[in-house]
């Protein structure tokens, strides 16, 4: 989700230009994105409050030469938030490691 004030339109590639800006090129090898779909009660909630969600340009964030990880990542209850264990799950497994 966008921060009001902040992040306000960003799409995924927008995140990873500010990254490139400060940090360089060639620093980040894959973006992570959440594949699933909110319940829309809990999006017009975030709307209501400025925010919305981020636009996954995935043709765009091929341009920075990193690979796009795909995964369902979302805790769904009363926030829309990254399920820490389904991250770091994630994460393990880009990195040849389960658990």
């Amino acid at each position: 989700m966008t921060q009001p004030g902040e992040t306000d339109n960003y799409t995924a590639s927008n995140h990873i230009e500010k990254i490139v800006q400060y940090l360089g090129n060639g620093i980040l090898d894959y973006v992570v994105v959440n594949k699933e779909r909110a319940p829309e009660e809990l999006y017009k909630k975030y709307r209501k409050k400025g925010s919305d969600r981020v636009r996954f340009d995935e043709d765009r964030l091929i341009k920075f030469g990193v690979k796009v990880a795909k995964a369902n990542l979302m805790t769904k209850k009363d926030l829309l938030r990254h399920d820490p264990d389904k991250l770091a799950k994630t994460i393990l497994k880009l990195n040849g490691k389960t658990i």
